[in-house]
């Protein structure tokens, strides 16, 4: 009766956040690898068979899908950042606020407290960063946008 007790605890303390923590994230790294692999395969099939039967390649065809992103959208992205993380800061400070125990005669909770204001500092430093960094490369997002006018 007590090894199954012991089994139990063994499976829920030790085995779940081994597999949460080590077998998951593995797997996640291994179909990713799987699937670039797998990609890359089936490009050379096809370019060997394009070969073997004359055919000319286009070198666009090995190109990488990847959009390149312009330099307004990786200045956004702080914008984005930072207001997620000062919306999760100033979240958790209100709820410090409201979660007030009566018995313990406390007004808030010192702990979620300071975790918010951690993450509201960083969301208002990301967005500083947001606003500086669009005065600094104002000229390059200009630029961006007039050579993505012409394009299209």
């Amino acid at each position: 009766m007590t090894t199954l007790l012991v089994s139990t605890e063994i499976l829920e303390d030790v085995l779940l956040p081994i597999s949460i923590f080590v077998v998951l994230p593995c797997l996640i790294v291994f179909f990713v690898q799987w699937a670039r692999r797998n990609e890359m395969n089936r490009k050379t099939e096809v370019a060997l068979k394009a070969i073997e039967n004359g055919a000319q390649l286009d070198p666009i065809f090995f190109a990488s899908e990847k959009k390149v992103k312009t330099c307004k959208e990786k200045i956004f992205k702080n914008l984005k950042r930072g207001l997620v993380c000062a919306g999760i800061g100033l979240g958790s400070i209100i709820y410090s606020f409201l979660s007030v125990d009566p018995e313990d005669c406390s007004y808030f909770d010192p702990a979620l407290l300071g975790i918010g204001a951690i993450f509201l500092l960083i969301g208002a430093a990301l967005v500083g960063v947001y606003f500086i960094g669009r005065k600094h490369f104002a000229a390059e997002i200009k630029a961006e946008e007039e050579k993505i006018g012409k394009v299209e």
